[in-house]
């Protein structure tokens, strides 16, 4: 809190951690492709021995499901990517007597149609977003954000008088 604002600033950090976290989900799984790729060409010079059939089946099978899981990584991992780069650096919220301030717009509390919460989608970060009467909408990735929902939800019901709060509603569908 500075002065009569509460600040909420972004927190990379777990944008970053996010994506690494799938890129070493995702080296793992090109491993472990590759050693089940090696397995299925050792089975298949054993051929003739019983029951090598039905490991060459198993691994066909396992090597199926590693290309699916590889890119489903690939997929999540772009997203973690992309969603990383639209985390901001410094201040992202500033909640005052006034109203909301942001670099993307700046509401006064009568100007306030509401504050919601909603899940991300594809497994992205939850998002806040202020929305103006006149339908002006501003977002931000609660995952992202150095404050808990909770707090903010308490400094926008005090900065408010008690005018405005978080709809929380949403995260349950």
């Amino acid at each position: 809190m500075t002065g009569s604002h509460v600040v909420i600033s972004y927190d990379p950090a777990p944008a970053a951690a996010k994506v690494a976290r799938w890129r070493w989900t995702l080296t793992w799984r090109v491993g472990y492709l590759l050693v089940m790729v090696v397995l299925r060409i050792v089975a298949e010079f054993f051929k003739t021995q019983p029951y090598v059939d039905l490991a060459i089946e198993w691994l066909t099978w396992t090597l199926v499901a590693s290309v699916v899981l590889i890119v489903y990584g690939l997929i999540r991992w772009w997203l973690a990517a992309r969603e990383a780069k639209r985390v901001g650096v410094g201040p992202a919220i500033a909640i005052g007597r006034e109203g909301i301030y942001s670099e993307k717009a700046t509401l006064a509390w009568p100007e306030l149609g509401g504050v919601t919460a909603t899940n991300g989608r594809l497994g992205g970060s939850p998002t806040l977003t202020f929305t103006g009467r006149e339908g002006a909408a501003v977002a931000f990735p609660m995952d992202y954000l150095d404050t808990l929902p909770a707090t903010i939800d308490s400094a926008v019901r005090t900065m408010s008088g008690g005018r405005a709060r978080i709809d929380f509603s949403r995260l349950d569908d």
